[in-house]
């Protein structure tokens, strides 16, 4: 009984198991330069408002110093939201930070967003209500790849028919983040600011006209950026099927060369189609599985 208890409560930095109530542990070091952080940027924000004290005319600084300090306290709560433990469960897992616990269940797709660090490591974004938690691969790395592996694997669970009752399975994306919500907010404020352009809200003076229609673009650009991610990916014996926010289609084995193939310097893939006008993009970080069977497929190292 006594060794089952301990099993229970110990941290462990290096043990591979993932025992139900093991605890992972930031490592002290990191755990140090996150406080000495936290106390440099407090240091800032009082050295901000002793010096505009010292100030007579304040006048136009106004500007300068409410932006600034507003900026000193984004990056002390940004932060001290750092994940200091993750107790891991049979059928969950719990992060640890500053303000309290927030459990995420697994065998659900939990993960808001997932990126690579430009040294090459994974962090994955989670979100709970309107909080989010980032866990980095440098941190915790093999509470990171087990659960991008529960993840990937989870998207192979999904097994349906046709109308034809050939078997095919059902692919979602890992990830959760450039949704409808984000396509909409870039696609409204691009228009906006399109709609004052002609409305000669900005002066006509010099280059602001431009400079906002300029932006104007960039906001259309990402949103269809966004709009062009993979919802569902339907994959049977002869070829599969790609669905975005403009409808899907079918690409056959024997049929299909990809359009383009892509490699950025982390070694994350992507393999882009083209049907008629529309491209479809296939990312690594959303669809692990499925780049691992174009590989094969393609013959791509």
């Amino acid at each position: 009984m006594q060794k089952k208890k301990n099993v229970k409560k110990r941290e462990i930095f290096d043990d591979e198991s993932f025992e139900d109530g093991t605890i992972f542990k930031l490592e002290t070091d990191k755990f140090v330069v996150n406080v000495m952080a936290i106390l440099y940027m407090v240091s800032l924000m009082i050295l901000g408002m002793v010096a505009w004290c010292m100030i007579e005319e304040k006048g136009i600084l106004w500007f300068f110093f409410v932006p600034m300090e507003l900026f000193f306290a984004f990056f002390v709560y940004t932060i001290s939201k750092k994940v200091l433990k993750v107790k891991w469960l049979k059928d969950k897992f719990v992060l640890v930070t500053r303000y309290g616990e927030k459990e995420f269940l697994l065998g659900k797709q939990v993960i808001y967003k997932s990126e690579i660090t430009n040294f090459g490591d994974h962090y994955l974004i989670f979100k709970k209500g309107w909080q989010t938690f980032r866990l980095d691969e440098s941190d915790y790395p093999k509470v990171v790849k087990k659960i991008i592996k529960n993840q990937s694997e989870l998207t192979e669970k999904n097994i349906k028919c046709d109308e034809k009752g050939d078997e095919q399975v059902v692919y979602y994306p890992m990830t959760t983040s450039g949704g409808k919500p984000l396509i909409f907010v870039e696609f409204f404020c691009a228009l906006i600011l399109l709609i004052l352009i002609f409305l000669k809200i900005p002066e006509r003076d010099g280059y602001s006209p431009a400079i906002c229609f300029l932006i104007a673009l960039f906001g259309f650009f990402r949103a269809y950026i966004h709009s062009l991610a993979i919802l569902e990916i339907k994959w049977f014996k002869n070829g599969f099927v790609l669905r975005n926010h403009y409808g899907e289609r079918t690409f056959f084995f024997d049929e299909t060369i990809p359009y383009k193939k892509e490699t950025d310097k982390n070694g994350i893939v992507r393999f882009v189609f083209k049907k008629g006008f529309q491209l479809f993009v296939v990312n690594e970080l959303d669809f692990p599985e499925i780049v691992k069977k174009m590989k094969m497929l393609y013959n791509v190292d």
